[in-house]
């Protein structure tokens, strides 16, 4: 029997225990399953998926986003300043990764 998802935070985790970044408790946060589903690999310590619409459990492909961590900090410090959530600085940061 699959164990249930469980919320952290409003992002949603998934029970994994086999996954090479799964947590104490066995579980890996969705969205990095899923992106790394779609890539075909693991996801590197410094790379980030993004929740682009900033909802944390909308894991929809469509809505996830790869960064670095240093581009994810970028970002967020851009949004903190500017204060608006689809400023046009926004469209430097919203490229889709190369895959």
């Amino acid at each position: 029997m699959d164990k249930p998802l469980k919320i952290n935070n409003g992002y949603v985790l998934v029970y994994s225990p086999n996954h090479p970044s799964c947590d104490e408790g066995k579980y890996v946060y969705q969205h990095r399953l899923g992106m790394e589903q779609h890539l075909g690999r693991c996801l590197t310590t410094q790379e980030v998926v993004h929740h682009i619409n900033e909802i944390k459990d909308d894991n929809r492909l469509c809505n996830l986003q790869l960064m670095l961590s240093r581009e994810h900090s970028t970002l967020h410090a851009i949004q903190n300043c500017v204060k608006l959530p689809r400023h046009p600085v926004w469209k430097y940061f919203m490229k889709k990764p190369n895959t």
